[in-house]
């Protein structure tokens, strides 16, 4: 993993080095689902999963099928977003909230607390990377 200290949070940088990055505000779009399906190995027939376990192909009665997990609108959105963020060289510009302003005024604070509540030192780094 790459870490980079000697940049600052929200710079011109640390935004070119983010672009098609997954951060904390977009990490709920990574893991969204649409929908779970089985598919036969077989015959390629397609049902939806339940919650009790299929024994067999509702069509050609095979025991042997697969359950796939089909990516939800949001996660495929986000792809785009980070295609385009990555071949344009340029940040998508999202909203912000007072909330959002917030967290981001408070952060250190934040952090002070953190380390009193649990004794642990922090290290703050400008982003780390895979």
């Amino acid at each position: 993993m790459k870490v980079y200290d000697d940049i600052e949070q929200l710079s011109d940088e640390w935004n070119q080095l983010r672009l098609g990055s997954i951060g904390g505000s977009s990490i709920a779009s990574v893991v969204a689902v649409q929908k779970k399906i089985w598919k036969c190995k077989k015959c390629k027939h397609e049902w939806p999963v339940r919650k009790k376990k299929s024994k067999a192909c509702p069509k050609c009665k095979h025991e042997k099928f697969d359950e796939i997990e089909i990516p939800g609108k949001t996660r495929m959105d986000l792809l785009y977003r980070f295609a385009g963020e990555i071949l344009s060289g340029q940040k998508y510009e999202s909203y912000s909230n007072k909330h959002m302003d917030r967290g981001i005024e408070q952060e250190h604070e934040a952090r002070e607390c953190y380390e009193f509540i649990t004794g642990n030192k922090v290290k703050q780094v400008g982003l780390c990377k895979p």
